[in-house]
């Protein structure tokens, strides 16, 4: 019995590794997912302020709207270079947007597990 409960003692050392190893790849991934999702909304925000000649505002708006796939119609790309950049960039960024959803999904299902495996 004092056998088996040493054996449960280093498995539960080891799960606690694992996990702290986990949360830390987690942490990483997704403040990078997070930096990328404030780089395409740079780029967006520059491009459209430049091609559109749009304000600043109306960029960083109009490549938000785009990036989340919203399109509220009331800014629009009038020249054939933004029409262009605008398909590859909600391609670009909508794969962006749903890593950084898989990463926070991730980190939620590896919480759940462990609450649960803890509690056992």
């Amino acid at each position: 019995m004092v056998k088996r409960a040493e054996e449960l003692k280093k498995e539960l050392k080891r799960v606690q590794e694992k996990h702290e190893k986990v949360k830390k790849e987690v942490k990483q991934n997704l403040t990078f997912a997070i930096a990328l999702i404030f780089l395409i909304l740079l780029i967006g925000t520059v491009f459209f302020y430049y091609t559109e000649n749009l304000s600043l505002i109306d960029s960083f708006y109009f490549s938000g709207g785009t990036i989340t796939t919203l399109g509220y119609g009331d800014i629009v790309p009038t020249k054939p270079l933004t029409k262009i950049f605008v398909v590859f960039y909600t391609i670009f960024s909508l794969g962006i947007v749903l890593y950084c959803a898989s990463i926070i999904a991730s980190k939620i299902v590896h919480a759940s597990v462990l609450r649960r495996i803890s509690e056992s």
